[in-house]
C-alpha cells in the first residue's frame, strides 16, 4: 500500500528518501515516516486491543506509545523500504501491547492480593501471587542480555544484521526476506546461517 505525503495529499510518499533523511538525523523526516504509518497502525490497534484493555487504553493511545518507542529505537532500524518500516512499527506496537497486558495483569494480581490480605487471606496465597511477577534481578539480567545481543549485532556486516533482523524480529519467511533483499530464497538461507554463526562468535557462544 502506497501512502501519500502528509504535507501534499496528492503526492506519493517517498519512503526511501524519508528513511535516508531520518537515518541522517532528521527528526522531522522520522516524524513523517511514523505519521505515514498511523492509519494502518490504528487499524491494527483497533483489532488487537482486548475489551478489558480498551477501557483503559484507546487505540490512538497505543499508536502514540508505538511512536514514542519508535523514536529512540530508530537508530537500530536497518530497513530501507516501506514494508520494512511498517513491519518494524508493527513489532513495536505488539511489544507495547504485550507490556500493557502484563502491566494490567500484574496490577490486577496486586489488587487481589491486597483484598485477600484485608480479608484475612493466607500468607502462602499472597506470596504465590507476588512470586508470579518477574523479580528485579531477572528483569536486570534480561536487559543485560538484550544489550549484549544489540552490541554484538552492531559488530556484524549490514547484510548479516539485516537478515537477522528480518528473520528474528519481523518473523519473515526466507522467501519474503529474499524479495526484500533482492536475493534467491536459498541464498538468503545461507546468508542467515552465516549471520547466525557470526553472531554466536561475537557473543562468545559455542555451537551446541
Amino acid at each position: 500500500m502506497t501512502a501519500l505525503s502528509p504535507e501534499s495529499p496528492n503526492v506519493p510518499f517517498d519512503w526511501r528518501a524519508c528513511i535516508e533523511a531520518a537515518r541522517a538525523g532528521s527528526a522531522s523526516a522520522l516524524g513523517r515516516l511514523l505519521e505515514a504509518c498511523r492509519p494502518l497502525l490504528l487499524v491494527i490497534a483497533e483489532r488487537e486491543l482486548d475489551a478489558d484493555l480498551r477501557a483503559k487504553v484507546s487505540p490512538s493511545d497505543l499508536v502514540q506509545e508505538t511512536f514514542l518507542g519508535g523514536f529512540p529505537a530508530f537508530s537500530r532500524f536497518i530497513g530501507e523500504t516501506e514494508e520494512e518500516v511498517r513491519a518494524w512499527l508493527f513489532r513495536i506496537l505488539h511489544n507495547k501491547l504485550a507490556d500493557l497486558r502484563d502491566h494490567y495483569q500484574q496490577a490486577a494480581k496486586r489488587q487481589v492480593s491486597r483484598e485477600h490480605s484485608l480479608d484475612g487471606g493466607s500468607a502462602d496465597h499472597n506470596a504465590g501471587l507476588a512470586d508470579s511477577a518477574p523479580s528485579p534481578s531477572s528483569l536486570a539480567r534480561r536487559h543485560e542480555e538484550q544489550e549484549r545481543v544489540e552490541a554484538a549485532l552492531v559488530s556484524l556486516s549490514e547484510d548479516h544484521r539485516r537478515v537477522i533482523y528480518l528473520r528474528h524480529r519481523e518473523h519473515l519467511s526466507f522467501a519474503e526476506i529474499g524479495r526484500i533483499m533482492g536475493r534467491a530464497e536459498d541464498a538468503v538461507q545461507k546468508l542467515w546461517a552465516r549471520a547466525i554463526q557470526k553472531l554466536r562468535e561475537a557473543l562468545g557462544t559455542k555451537d551446541s
